[in-house]
């Protein structure tokens, strides 16, 4: 079993199952939810004051 990053080195572990005849399960990531995104610490004490 393996999840899906994306990167070479998951790409790796298929390889190496393969070759043994080894049976490989992905996992997708899920997909996230739109989210809001803040720069700088003014904006996320600003957010905080809104939110927390």
């Amino acid at each position: 079993m393996s999840k899906n990053s994306g990167s070479d080195l998951s790409y790796n572990k298929i390889l190496a199952a393969g070759a043994f005849d080894i049976k490989v399960i992905m996992v997708r990531r899920p997909h996230l939810p739109p989210c809001s995104e803040l720069n700088d610490i003014e904006s996320i004490l600003d957010w905080l004051q809104t939110h927390g």
